[in-house]
């Protein structure tokens, strides 16, 4: 009887926990970046921005440097790239300018906490 009682109540409370949001926090370990091959006739990058945290961020700066061979230009530039809690979005892709050649380049980006 006393483990059916102290098992009945292990299962109350993680019902009851289910039901809360844990807030996590928008900060550098939680707003992350990943590239990915593209695929197809013109190699590229496409760089992601993800927010694993559980607050709408603004990606409001890209930057590349250090390029060879890049298409686009290697600079700052500007960005309004919205982010909800949990997802991520494309902020940039990079193309070769020579299809005979390899690419390299750095990237990096500047965010905030979406205003509410």
């Amino acid at each position: 009887m006393r483990s059916t009682i102290a098992l009945l109540a292990l299962v109350i409370a993680g019902c009851a926990s289910q039901g809360q949001r844990v807030y996590v926090a928008p900060s550098n370990d939680s707003i992350t970046s990943t590239t990915e091959e593209g695929h197809g006739t013109t190699p590229s990058q496409t760089i992601y921005v993800v927010n694993e945290s559980t607050v709408p961020i603004i990606v409001f700066g890209v930057a590349l440097r250090d390029c060879e061979n890049v298409k686009q230009q290697c600079e700052p530039r500007p960005a309004n790239v919205k982010i909800g809690a949990g997802q991520r979005r494309v902020v940039l892709r990079v193309e070769p300018k020579s299809l005979d050649r390899g690419f390299t380049y750095r990237f990096s980006y500047s965010w905030r906490p979406e205003k509410q």
